[in-house]
Parts: structure tokens; C-alpha cells; sequence
């Protein structure tokens, strides 16, 4: 039987949130105030699906 080795790595907090993908290449591309842009974007776009589920009447604002 072969035996099993196991390894530990050690990463601070600050080397997690630096695993970003897509948004870290954005950062580094334009700067911190990317993140605020996205964040304007995505509920731009939520609140447009929004609107158009309450137009289509799949969901309406007076639930009680």
C-alpha cells in the first residue's frame, strides 16, 4: 500500500479575495472604480428584468 501524503497550503485572506478571475483582470485593467460601474450595471439590468415581468404580468407589485 502506497502511502498517502497529504499537503497543506497556507493563504492570508488578502491572496483569497486577489482570486477574482474576470473582475481582478477588470481592476487591474481600470482601476477600483470598475466595481461600482459593475455593480450599477448588474441593477441596471435587474431592474430592467424586473419591469419587464411586471409588464408581461408575471409579477405584480401589490402582493399582500
Amino acid at each position: 500500500m502506497a502511502p498517502v501524503v497529504a499537503s497543506f497550503e497556507w493563504r492570508t485572506p488578502a491572496e483569497f479575495v486577489l482570486q477574482l478571475g474576470p473582475v481582478d483582470a477588470l481592476i487591474s485593467t481600470f482601476g477600483p472604480f470598475v466595481v461600482p460601474v459593475l455593480i450599477f450595471a448588474v441593477g441596471t439590468v435587474g431592474y430592467l428584468i424586473l419591469v419587464t415581468l411586471g409588464r408581461a404580468g408575471l409579477v405584480s407589485g401589490d402582493e399582500r
